[in-house]
């Protein structure tokens, strides 16, 4: 079966994020596979124009041959453009992350009686947009052959936006699946990475805690002050991110001086684990949300390096798996005791820690593409 299929995968841009992280991630999957595969790229000025996976895995992206392109702007040649790719290539399947696209591939599959099946996959809270974009995102979903989301959190929140009143309920009507993001397991093992991976021993029992991605408040880069303040300015702390906010960077050097690293531009590829390091993801999205996603990309990733992260409680349900295995826990950040106890038991569990292999074929991205093949039989 593999042989017969082709696979498209469609996304804005390959700036540092988690949608581009999974498409890049299920890419590298399906050239191993050796399944054909194309990624297309919209927006070729915001991919180079920030801090982009082009530059932070050109390595890999070269050692797997990717076959990517870059789209047109303007509508009338993006369809003239998807006209003769389905023409010339005639793909399987369709993944696509940027709903815009929705709505030109599924025109052309009726112009031109394609078979291809087009995925529209969600990954992130509608209440993070504005209510103008939010419902043209929605309505652009309703094109796609499937719609799938890939937390129980955002489909809750659709739901909540989809069943609102009378219209929505008619004009969002489609029904919706959920699978759950994946992770490209070999990015992360020794033959990728500038170092190998182990776990280095410690003389002391400081934590290190670990922040990766965006310098955004609802990221919860607050909770950095709060740990190293029931942490009595005992302990260290590392940020990764694709870009540079001076004024926060400057604030963190500050208020910690020589006890905080700040490395900007590298993925946790370039990361050597120490035996005292804590993930921090503190997500925050402020008043009225009521659908909080506390488990990132970036947990599963530190979880495959046997690194435990903190995250926000009432957000961690989508990954059951991963509860009492020492490798998430949940915490209210308003209770500082809370804090201070989380940080305890991490650090009394840190002998114990270990990563299971039914863990690692959960959160392969491998997981991840079969699901989408499995629909390929199943009728529309």
């Amino acid at each position: 079966m593999k042989g017969n299929i082709k696979i498209w995968i469609i996304v804005d841009n390959l700036r540092i994020g988690g949608i581009e992280r999974l498409a890049l991630d299920q890419m590298y999957y399906l050239s191993d596979s050796e399944i054909g595969s194309k990624l297309f790229v919209l927006d070729r000025q915001s991919t180079l124009t920030a801090g982009n996976f082009l530059n932070v895995e050109s390595d890999l992206i070269e050692n797997k041959r990717l076959n990517f392109e870059y789209c047109p702007t303007n509508f009338f040649h993006l369809t003239i453009f998807f006209i003769k790719q389905l023409l010339t290539h005639k793909p399987t399947l369709i993944l696509d992350y940027t709903l815009k696209a929705t709505l030109v591939l599924r025109l052309l599959k009726f112009l031109l009686l394609s078979p291809v099946q087009i995925h529209c996959v969600i990954q992130q809270l509608a209440s993070l947009s504005a209510p103008i974009q939010r419902y043209k995102r929605m309505l652009y979903a309703q094109f796609s052959t499937r719609l799938f989301i890939n937390s129980i959190y955002y489909s809750n929140d659709w739901d909540n936006y989809r069943s609102k009143n009378l219209v929505s309920k008619l004009f969002f009507s489609k029904p919706h699946s959920i699978i759950r993001n994946g992770i490209y397991l070999h990015r992360l093992d020794s033959r990728f990475l500038e170092r190998p991976v182990t776990i280095q021993s410690s003389t002391t029992q400081t934590p290190r805690f670990i922040f990766l991605g965006r310098l955004k408040a609802w990221k919860g880069l607050d909770k950095l002050y709060l740990l190293d303040k029931v942490s009595n300015q005992n302990c260290r702390f590392l940020i990764f991110s694709p870009d540079n906010d001076l004024e926060v960077v400057n604030k963190f050097k500050q208020s910690f001086g020589e006890r905080i690293e700040i490395v900007i531009g590298k993925s946790p590829r370039a990361l050597t684990p120490a035996l005292n390091d804590v993930h921090v993801y503190g997500v925050d999205y402020g008043q009225g949300f009521k659908f909080p996603e506390s488990v990132s990309t970036n947990c599963l990733e530190m979880a495959y390096l046997n690194i435990p992260s903190m995250v926000t409680a009432g957000g961690a349900a989508n990954w059951p798996e991963l509860k009492g295995k020492n490798l998430i826990y949940e915490v209210n950040w308003e209770n500082e005791k809370c804090v201070i106890e989380v940080i305890s038991k991490i650090s009394l569990a840190t002998s114990n820690r270990s990563v299971p292999v039914e863990f690692r074929e959960v959160v392969s991205v491998e997981r991840n593409i079969s699901e989408h093949l499995a629909f390929l039989n199943k009728k529309t």
